[in-house]
C-alpha cells in the first residue's frame, strides 16, 4: 500500500458530516450491546443447567 492509500481513510473520515459519524457510532454501539447481551444470555443458560 502506498502513502496515499494510508492517508485516504483518515482524510475521508474527516470530511464525513457529524450526523453520519453519529449514525455509525450508534450502529456500532448497538452491535456491541447486542453481542454483550448474547454473551450474558449464554452465561445465564449455563448457570441454569
Amino acid at each position: 500500500m502506498n502513502e496515499k492509500g494510508l492517508l485516504a481513510a483518515p482524510v475521508y473520515w474527516a470530511n464525513v458530516p457529524a450526523s453520519v459519524k453519529n449514525l455509525f457510532d450508534r450502529l456500532l454501539g448497538m452491535a456491541g450491546k447486542k453481542e454483550l447481551l448474547k454473551q450474558t444470555i449464554k452465561k445465564i443458560e449455563r448457570c441454569m443447567k
